[in-house]
């Protein structure tokens, strides 16, 4: 059987309708072509793409043996094409900062071989020597790509228009595309690995047993350099058809379906821009479809183009990192030291504790001596009465020491003095400041009392009730029986007055011990209805007494089931108990929570009778309240009437079901 055997292309043409060839050499015979992109290979296109408006020219020309055979029973018996020398012109343009627009045209300067009526194809005539081929437009979407070592990753739809002269085998029968999906690596010593994997579409032409149709084309190849200018190039490429001719007996993928071709060259890189590339190839495809032996060389520019570094400004300021002395906090532009890029309202240059904006000396640290700290300064040994007594120390700086060995070193006369207008001389006044309050609770300390009875709830006294927001840390509201202790048992618990009422919760130094059980849905996080007003007391007491500043939440559970899940319900239900007291109006700064699983169990209940297990581990499954930063002495209210709990080694259980 007679195989007539064309060589592949690198361009793929496509048009609806049925395989019919107008002129015999309606085919292109040149997949050999110089790519448009000084960032690729011989003819492989790279992924990344050139600077905004950088271009690039170039030519080639190419010899080319035994492109197009003619065989008998897989023996050669003729070439149609013997030898072939083609030209090359490619250009190239970077567009914006993610495309390329890149073009090709190639003529046969000549060619040459048997005449194919001799070979067996009567009306075929002799093929042209010279020829002008099909154009070619190579637009580039680049999608990822880094300026060192790295992945890239573009998308090339490659147009090619029929624009060849006949009877040269140097052009398709109609428009094709060519559309292929590049990727390259590039490693820090400037050598690239491209690849690509693309889908020829192009209008059928069948010749005797081929069928030139729809194909899948492909490359893989590399440039590695050998020394500052010079580089060694390797790439094969190829393609596949996807259907058979009419005359092919054979329904397989024979080898003039799979054309392949391997080439070597050596790349050097000028520092002008000039490429010059000249190398070897050798076809890979048993059945003759690619060239036998190709010889090539190229020359190409692409002018460097100076690119301006990137300028980075990681908080947007406007003032560029390397010079921006707070590069994640933007500057505030108030007309103070803008040009830091620094905000100044959190400003400390001199780390002193006070602002720039507000520091009088920015540069030099204040002492905090007490004395005028707020300005930022350091007073030094200054002594502005001239008592002896230093102002970083002195605590009346305009009024001399009477010197009297009472309390000399504090640099204030005491004799009959009284700062605060209380009637309590500043010798025996503990607040010197502060007047006392006279209600008759301690008034002798000349301190105002703002919580008399020590309930959380502040005395009803002008001064203190003026002024709550100082006293916070002691006491908060108006406090309705001063001298009587309230009771937290849920019965109006902010008026300040004991009340009668069953008791839910009592607080301790270290913990609020609630007296009733926690229930929540079986197996899950959600809170009963039953036990809201516990939880309310717990808040009540947590916003009665401010002293309280962290309070932990802890969930604890029995030892029946899995470790890890009974951890996860101990954890959520802790902290869905702590989202309900916040929802009471608890600040959530003050609260935290935390499961503790079947870890910390009160009592360890094996080897118990099984209803002695189940209470057992009833009093195991627990929420407890514990004060994280209880001060050595608090305020705790009474309790009315305060059952007695039992004696236990641990503050009373509070179990809950899982």
């Amino acid at each position: 059987m007679k195989k007539f055997l064309i060589a592949s292309l690198m361009i793929l043409s496509w048009m609806p309708g049925q395989a019919a060839a107008q002129n015999p050499y309606d085919f292109n015979l040149l997949p050999f072509k110089m790519s448009a992109d000084p960032n690729g290979l011989i003819t492989s296109e790279g992924a990344r793409k050139m600077e905004h408006l950088q271009w690039f020219v170039g030519g080639m020309i190419g010899y080319a043996y035994d492109p197009m055979t003619v065989a008998l029973n897989g023996d050669k018996i003729g070439s149609i094409v013997e030898h072939q020398v083609a030209m090359d012109l490619s250009f190239g343009i970077g567009i914006w900062k993610y495309f390329q627009l890149g073009a090709n045209m190639q003529a046969i300067l000549w060619q040459g071989g048997d005449n194919a009526a001799d070979l067996g194809y009567p009306g075929s005539g002799d093929l042209k020597a010279q020829a002008i081929s099909d154009f070619r437009l190579i637009p580039k979407v680049v999608f990822l790509q880094s300026k060192g070592p790295g992945l890239g990753l573009a998308f090339v739809p490659i147009l090619q228009f029929p624009t060849a002269t006949g009877n040269a085998a140097a052009g398709e029968a109609g428009f094709m595309f060519d559309p292929r999906l590049i990727v390259d690596y590039r490693l820090g010593n400037g050598a690239v690995i491209i690849g690509q994997l693309g889908y020829r579409m192009r209008k059928p032409v069948e010749v005797d047993n081929l069928l030139l149709d729809d194909e899948i084309t492909y490359s893989i190849g590399a440039e590695v350099p050998l020394m500052k200018h010079l580089s060694v190039v390797g790439e094969i490429y190829g393609s596949v058809g996807l259907d058979d001719a009419k005359a092919d007996e054979d329904a397989s993928i024979d080898a003039e379906e799979m054309p392949a071709e391997a080439l070597l060259a050596a790349r050097w890189r000028s520092c002008t821009g000039l490429i010059f590339t000249g190398g070897l190839g050798a076809g890979l495809s048993s059945g003759g479809q690619a060239s036998k032996f190709r010889a090539f060389f190229s020359v190409g520019y692409s002018p460097k183009v100076k690119v301006a570094p990137e300028v980075k400004d990681a908080d947007g300021d406007g003032i560029p990192d390397d010079a921006d002395a707070c590069v994640n906090e933007a500057e505030d532009l108030n007309n103070f030291e803008d040009k830091d890029g620094c905000p100044d309202a959190t400003k400390d240059t001199d780390k002193d504790g006070i602002f720039d904006i507000a520091d009088k000396c920015v540069n030099e640290a204040e002492d905090k001596n007490n004395f005028e700290d707020e300005d930022g300064c350091p007073d030094g040994a200054r002594d502005t009465d001239k008592d002896g007594v230093p102002d970083a120390t002195d605590k009346c700086v305009n009024e001399p020491e009477d010197k009297n060995n009472f309390e000399d070193e504090d640099g204030c006369p005491d004799a009959a003095r009284d700062t605060d207008k209380d009637g309590i001389p500043d010798a025996t006044d503990k607040c010197v400041n502060e007047p006392e309050d006279k209600d008759t609770f301690a008034d002798e300390d000349g301190c105002p009392d703002a919580d008399n009875d020590e309930d959380g709830f502040c005395d009803d006294n002008a001064d203190i009730q003026k002024d709550l927001a100082k006293y916070g840390d002691v006491c908060k509201g108006l406090d309705k029986c001063p001298n009587e202790k309230e009771t937290i048992n849920g019965v109006e618990d902010d008026d300040g007055c004991p009340d009668k009422g069953k008791v839910k919760a009592i607080i301790t130094r270290t913990n609020i011990q609630i007296m009733d059980k926690i229930f929540f849905n079986t197996g899950k996080t959600t809170i009963k209805r039953e036990s809201f007003k516990v939880l309310d007391t717990v808040a009540s007491i947590l916003k009665s007494y401010p002293h309280i500043k962290l309070l932990e939440v802890q969930g604890h559970t029995d030892d029946v089931g899995d470790d890890n899940d009974n951890l996860k319900l101990s954890d959520g239900r802790a902290a869905e108990v702590m989202k309900y007291l916040v929802s009471k109006g608890v600040e959530a700064s003050r609260l935290t929570s935390r499961g503790f699983g079947e870890t910390m169990p009160m009592t360890d209940c094996s080897g118990l009778k099984r209803r002695e297990q189940k209470e057992c581990r009833g009093n195991n499954r627990r929420v407890e309240f514990k004060i994280a930063n209880a001060p050595a002495s608090m305020p705790v209210p009474p309790s009315d009437p305060a059952p007695a709990p039992a004696p236990s080694p641990a503050p009373a259980p509070v179990p809950y079901t899982k």
